[in-house]
């Protein structure tokens, strides 16, 4: 218990300690999503795909100057096909994800970032099931104004405690993001 409690503590200093850095909020969209829940007991293969008219929906916190992504995502309106049936079927999935990353040119009006995460993920059909995931996440940040940016970029996550199916997700998101600090100086001319 106290080895948990002093693990507990040393993380929530890590994150005020961030949180001293440029805090951001971002809401964005996943306008393409391609994933595939794999049976290891069977050759059934699920295949669920994001439509245009109902794109998943993203929101998250930057701590840290974008050392630190913490987001959520909603998903409806996916179609999903078996190897089994033709027919394409509805769901929905929800997913909360950790990423620690960074820019390769901070301080800078256009940032390319990597970052590496973990997370959780369920979908309601065809397998109500919570995954574990691990993966990574490609951004490029462009600045509007010091505390206004725009983004795009792409995920991959995949499933490692599964018993029976294994989850990988590839995703192309695009946003905005706000920060409470400039996260660029300005020129001086």
């Amino acid at each position: 218990m106290r080895k948990t409690l002093l693990l507990i503590s040393f993380l929530l200093a890590g994150l005020m300690g961030l949180s001293q850095e440029s805090v951001g909020f971002y809401a964005g969209f996943l306008p393409y999503n391609h994933a595939t829940l794999k049976s290891k007991s069977t050759s059934e293969v699920i295949t669920l795909q994001y439509s245009m008219a109902a794109p998943a929906l993203h929101a998250g916190v930057s701590l840290g100057g974008n050392i630190l992504l913490l987001e959520g995502s909603y998903s409806w309106g996916q179609r999903y096909h078996s190897s089994d049936s033709v027919a394409g079927i509805t769901a929905s999935h929800w997913g909360a994800h950790y990423f620690f990353g960074g820019s390769f040119l901070p301080n800078k009006r256009v940032q390319p970032m990597l970052y590496v995460g973990m997370g959780f993920s369920r979908y309601q059909e065809p397998i109500s099931k919570l995954y574990l995931n691990i993966g990574g996440k490609a951004r490029l940040l462009v600045c509007l104004t010091p505390q206004l940016a725009l983004y795009a970029g792409c995920n991959y996550m995949h499933s490692v405690n599964t018993k029976y199916y294994v989850e990988s997700n590839l995703e192309v998101e695009a946003g905005i993001i706000g920060y409470l600090k400039p996260i660029f100086r300005r020129r001086s001319r």
